[in-house]
């Protein structure tokens, strides 16, 4: 709920910015483009695909036109419209557009940029999302590499990248091979972010679903108790994900479901 609160306070901010930079400077000014990427971006977090597609759309149409085709405010804007078409499962036109931006960065920022690294990524979900999981996972341990030659091993970029390795190593069948690196993950989230981080807790989420599926049930309880120890709060995806099947019948699984109700339903209500 704070989150989508937040997200709206910036959904009214960037339309509040946008009709001032309309008013002076023109609805065709780099800035004004800029604002209405913003925009597209935000509708996109708040799940709103169909509003950001029509917002990327035309914005980028005329960001070509007046920036030029391989701008990189166009690169920013051909993933706002990517990931709008990924969420509506139109997967050929996003890949396009995935590809077209990496190659755009790769020539202007060059192979081993962090912008053209994000683009790679980028187009490893869409393999991904194609169940073209083995192409996913050449393209993310890439990104990995550069990103620990480049940036540093327990940056942020990196992290991600050894998260979206080890779902695919996951969807691959390959579990032991992605409870490996979810846990290599989670100790440098522990030492970077905190051990109560919401970005360390989805990815030992991530690893309790993988234990659950490999059927190695109490090193996934013990996972999920630690997890919820530390503040999750979203009995929905326990009860819902399938990953957790082997669990459903468990009492211990069905107490720590319980759990996290009993809290949410103590917890203050914010509007």
């Amino acid at each position: 709920m704070e989150r989508a609160d937040h997200l709206a306070d910036a959904e009214a901010l960037v339309r509040q910015i946008i009709e001032i930079r309309k008013r002076v400077s023109g609805q065709d000014h780099p800035q004004t483009l800029l604002a209405m990427s913003d925009l597209g971006r935000i509708l996109n977090q708040e799940e709103r695909a169909p509003e950001a597609e029509a917002v990327h759309r035309p914005t980028l149409a005329v960001q070509q036109r007046v920036l030029g085709p391989d701008h990189p405010n166009c690169v920013s804007t051909m993933d706002g419209l990517a990931m709008a078409l990924r969420r509506q499962h139109k997967l050929d036109e996003a890949e396009k557009l995935c590809r077209r931006a990496l190659d755009i960065s790769s020539r202007i920022l060059g192979p081993e940029h962090p912008t053209t690294l994000m683009e790679m990524g980028n187009l490893a979900l869409i393999f991904e999302w194609h169940k073209q999981y083995q192409d996913a996972e050449r393209l993310q341990r890439q990104v990995v590499a550069i990103s620990r030659r480049t940036l540093r091993p327990d940056h942020f970029n990196t992290i991600v990248a050894m998260n979206h390795v080890a779902e695919n190593l996951h969807l691959e069948g390959r579990d032991a091979e992605s409870a490996a690196l979810f846990r290599e993950t989670a100790e440098i989230q522990r030492r970077t972010l905190r051990p109560a981080h919401r970005y360390t807790l989805s990815t030992l989420y991530n690893l309790a679903c993988v234990l659950a599926t490999d059927h190695k049930s109490a090193e996934a309880l013990s996972v999920l108790r630690d997890v919820v120890g530390k503040g999750f709060a979203h009995a929905d995806d326990l009860e819902s994900d399938p990953d957790f099947k082997s669990l459903r019948g468990d009492a211990r699984f069905k107490a720590i479901i319980e759990e996290v109700k009993q809290r949410d339903a103590a917890a203050p209500k914010t509007k």
